[in-house]
């Protein structure tokens, strides 16, 4: 009798272990080298890491260091998709939504595509940090609004030296202090042009070192 319960015991035992192995080749083996964090945010691989926001507005500078593939980049863009300022079709900055006391409605924001990546995270549930941090920064990979912006018009900033930057034609003209303040000189537009501080992320920053 206790020879056949245990000979049941492992069969079932078998059957489960099948049917979750059926049920992870349904959802599929986890993406590694995935950088783009609306890809991911969905996956039911992703570790909600969105708490880590909260402290990159503590300090000013932050280096991660980490091997490869734990998440470095991802983390990153997702930083990106947090803070960045959204703009619409005309490059002006959408507008969210809030209550009466100043908290983003958690439902209605069809305006903000990035919005909808966050509201189910751990970090919504900061609603002070959420509305006062959400899609309020410049964190954008391309500025080619700036060079219609009015911040021209005050004699501390030059387009000229802008253009130079922007327009590709005109890289190889650069001059070598050009070249290292160009990262800074454009954090100063943008911080002129929001009001707002600047968010800065550099992936794999030590790899011309490593070459």
């Amino acid at each position: 009798m206790d020879l056949v319960v245990a000979k049941r015991q492992k069969m079932s035992k078998m059957s489960e272990l099948t049917q979750t192995s059926s049920e992870t080749q349904k959802i599929g083996k986890p993406e590694t080298g995935v950088s783009l964090y609306i890809e991911h945010y969905d996956s039911p691989y992703y570790v909600d890491k969105t708490l880590l926001l909260e402290k990159l507005i503590d300090d000013d500078h932050i280096l991660v260091t980490a091997p490869s593939r734990f998440g470095k980049s991802l983390n990153m863009n997702m930083a990106r998709t947090f803070f960045e300022i959204e703009l619409d079709k005309k490059n002006n900055p959408i507008v969210l939504e809030v209550n009466e006391d100043n908290n983003l409605l958690k439902d209605v924001q069809p305006a903000s595509k990035n919005f909808e990546l966050f509201k189910d995270k751990k970090i919504f549930e900061n609603k002070e940090f959420m509305s006062e941090h959400f899609g309020k920064y410049p964190a954008f990979t391309g500025h080619r609004y700036l060079k219609d912006c009015s911040i021209w018009k005050s004699p501390k900033f030059s387009k000229e030296n802008f253009m130079n930057y922007y327009d590709t034609e005109k890289k190889d003209s650069l001059t070598l202090d050009q070249i290292k303040n160009g990262l800074r000189t454009l954090a100063e537009y943008l911080y002129h042009y929001y009001s707002k501080k600047v968010f800065v992320f550099i992936d794999e920053f030590d790899v011309p070192t490593l070459k």
